[in-house]
């Protein structure tokens, strides 16, 4: 997760990989495929307060580039104060 958060340009708040045989986090968020024991590629930016602040779900095959990520984190933490 060190590795992901510096690719996005060094982040320093929580973040959560949820995988199967866990997967209650995927599971609660709607984004676990049980059938294939591993989830959507989801991204959730949740501030402070517990508010999901963006979400971004594509399929699994699909990845997102680290600057659009870091975009995604930026806008939201900037335009919403999480």
């Amino acid at each position: 997760m060190k590795a992901w958060a510096d690719s996005l340009g060094g982040i320093h708040y929580p973040l959560l990989s949820d995988f199967w045989p866990h997967g209650k986090i995927s599971e609660t968020y709607g984004v676990l495929r049980p059938q294939e024991g591993r989830s959507e590629r989801a991204i959730f930016v949740i501030d402070k307060q517990g508010i999901i602040r963006h979400i971004d779900i594509h399929d699994i095959d699909l990845q997102r580039t680290t600057k659009s990520c870091a975009r995604c984190c930026a806008r939201s933490t900037r335009t919403r104060g999480a």
